[in-house]
């Protein structure tokens, strides 16, 4: 049978899908199998892309089928602006981390990668210096922790034999916290994502047994990941890439060799061993043509599953609020003007997804802001019969329901969440009002997607997660409530008299380290303040953790008669200088910052005769620019300098300032 060639591949995929195939991998694939042309042209003409081409629809349909339905499955790229800017990659791995690079390659990804393998130990010395790499990506090899003889011992045990599984995990876990120990070498100066392992695809007791049995090998490896987990998490720039998750959604019979090969071996499906098989009396073609695979898309999968945690981890095009609008899009139809509205069919189907991926940005720490063209008395009557519990009212910080446009609204949510428009999206179903909302406000980002897609862009996006939940996070809500009413109150009093009756109370304290309950949080808000941030650094765990040993890192936690703010406030000094002060837009205007100068200069003055800051200009911290100023302080080439003490403002009640000696 004559196999398929490369111009029969792109002929079929021009004239049916009028388009090229996606990469290189896909012609190659159909080449070298030994399915005759009708089963390309059945595999074509049975696809959702070539359906949807015949039903009447937007063509950015397809644009939208093609995006989200490739390599970025996992990682909607919607709310993407900036690029990564990624330096240099660290690759550590076996033969599994070998097949990388050249899969990357023939994709079209040409970021700069070295490849270490693990063998007895590690280099002293990485091919380039430190602060070269964005991140290291680290997997031990699986032949290296599941010994093939011991788990050939492990097999051999009787079934019920669970001491058999113990002995053979503790073996594992000790080579696991040996490898770790190692990685750690370098992970403390680059943020490591430790790469897990992919679970069998099959249960060696058979398909009658469960998969929690002591002696399953489903169980197995299980714990050894849970055991990768809680090792990971122990340290700060070691960061878990959960390889087996992303194998579950891809199709593990497209990329696992263990349908072939000893489990244990841990790898990739291909034609490694086919040149060995050269002699048979019967000679067959290459495991590729009897097993589909998808790797080399796969490798890409994880390649921009790393890309994405960076963003997280570096706060990139971070997302602090979404608006969303109703009719349409969060519930189909207009139900408030209906006669006879089905609440049910209003909200069946993706509706309820969407309120699933806001109540989790709400737990992440997203403000949701409603913005809608409606009658703000009759969608709150008729609320509780639509969503019920599943979604309430008072699940969205900001309720902007009235006659006005949006653009209008989407400002007032903006300065009311003291918000700038580059971390705010908006999602509505008119393109009409997405676009006037896009021409007015050009650093918002407006969702174009099909509503099909909106769940996955809310959810899955690198923009939309962070590296942690804090309690500041779960209360966000409650707290922009609040500080919408403090700033209601403002507005009827004067400056002094608002102060005087605020009830201010702030509690200073320094973080001694990871081991510091507070330090996720003060990490978070570091990594995610823009506007009062006096040089708009990012730190990584690690370099946290460092300066809470050779510093000072101060915080502040910050509560007033409306409402407990929480953490909100960052000032860190070396032994000589203020490098930063960071502080949440919750509290902008109350003088927290010139306690937390007042802090820090008194801890600097006790050991130099000048205190010193820095303060650097960015596109976005206009509101800290003149801290140090109003402070007292005094402008010294690009530095600020004192020699005298900052007094504490009278109206904040500073509790624990003894903390920082």
């Amino acid at each position: 049978m004559a196999r398929i060639t490369e111009s029969e591949v792109l002929s079929a995929y021009r004239a049916i899908l009028k388009r090229d195939p996606e990469s290189r991998e896909v012609i190659d694939y159909w080449t070298g199998s030994r399915f005759p042309l009708e089963r390309l042209l059945e595999h074509l003409v049975n696809s959702a892309e070539f359906a949807m081409s015949f039903t009447p629809m937007p063509v950015t349909a397809v644009s939208d089928y093609r995006r989200h339905n490739n390599r970025f499955y996992t990682i909607p790229q919607d709310l993407r602006r900036t690029d990564s800017k990624l330096g240099r990659v660290l690759l550590q791995g076996s033969c599994l981390m070998e097949a990388w690079i050249p899969a990357l390659r023939k994709h079209g990804i040409e970021t700069p990668i070295d490849l270490v393998l693990f063998s007895s130990d590690m280099p002293d010395t990485l091919p380039h210096p430190f602060d070269a790499y964005s991140f290291h990506i680290a997997q031990i090899p699986l032949r290296g922790v599941l010994l093939e003889g011991s788990y050939a011992e492990w097999l051999r045990a009787p079934y019920a034999d669970e001491q058999a599984t113990d002995r053979l995990l503790n073996e594992a876990y000790e080579i696991i916290d040996f490898w770790i120990e190692r990685i750690l070498r370098w992970a403390r100066e680059i943020p490591t994502f430790v790469v897990n392992y992919m679970t069998p695809q099959y249960n060696v007791n058979g398909r009658h047994f469960h998969r929690s049995d002591a002696t399953s090998n489903l169980y197995l490896m299980e714990q050894i990941n849970r055991h990768i987990e809680r090792r990971v998490f122990e340290h700060p720039n070691l960061y878990l890439m959960d390889m087996n998750h992303l194998a579950s959604i891809y199709g593990r019979r497209f990329i696992q060799d263990d349908s072939l090969w000893h489990y244990a071996h841990g790898g990739f499906i291909g034609d490694h061993d086919f040149t060995l098989d050269q002699d048979r009396i019967v000679r067959v073609p290459a495991p590729s043509a009897h097993y589909s695979h998808q790797v080399g898309e796969f490798i890409c999968g994880l390649w921009f599953e790393a890309e994405a945690m960076y963003r997280s981890l570096r706060s990139i095009d971070s997302v602090k609020m979404v608006c969303v609008d109703l009719d349409d899009t969060l519930w189909r139809g207009v139900l408030a003007e209906a006669d006879n509205p089905d609440y049910q069919s209003a909200v069946e189907g993706w509706p309820l997804g969407i309120a699933e991926a806001l109540l989790s940005l709400r737990r992440r720490g997203v403000i949701l802001a409603l913005v809608s063209k409606n009658d703000l008395d009759r969608i709150k009557a008729i609320w509780p019969r639509v969503f019920q519990r599943r979604l309430l009212l008072e699940d969205f910080a900001i309720l902007k329901v009235s006659w006005n446009n949006k653009v209008q609204s989407i400002n007032e949510a903006m300065q009311e969440a003291n918000l700038l428009p580059r971390n705010v999206i908006f999602v509505d179903d008119n393109p009409r009002e997405r676009e006037t909302v896009e021409e007015a406000i050009p650093d918002l980002r407006v969702v174009h997607a099909s509503h099909y897609y909106w769940k996955r862009i809310l959810m899955w996006s690198a923009e939309t997660q962070g590296v942690t939940i804090t309690a500041e996070s779960a209360r966000r809500t409650e707290m922009i409530k609040s500080q919408i009413q403090r700033e209601t109150e403002r507005k009827t009093l004067s400056r002094e008299e608002f102060l005087a009756r605020l009830n201010l109370k702030a509690a200073f304290g320094r973080i001694a380290g990871q081991s510091d309950p507070r330090f996720p949080r003060t990490l978070e808000l570091l990594n995610k303040t823009n506007q009062f941030n006096t040089t708009g650094r990012r730190w990584s765990a690690q370099e946290l953790d460092d300066i809470c040993h050779s510093g000072l890192v101060l915080v502040g936690e910050v509560a007033d008669r409306h409402a407990e703010y929480g953490l909100v406030v960052i000032g860190i000094a070396s032994a000589q200088r203020i490098e930063q002060v960071v502080m949440s837009c919750r509290v902008v205007g109350l003088d927290v910052e010139i306690a937390m100068v007042s802090l820090l200069t008194e801890a600097l003055l006790r050991d130099n005769a000048a205190a010193v800051a820095v303060s650097k200009h960015t596109d976005a911290n206009l509101l800290s620019r003149d801290l140090f100023e109003k402070c007292g302080w005094s402008v010294d080439g690009d530095l600020w300098r004192t020699t005298r003490a900052v007094p504490l403002p009278a109206h904040v009640e500073v509790a624990y300032p003894g903390a920082i000696a």
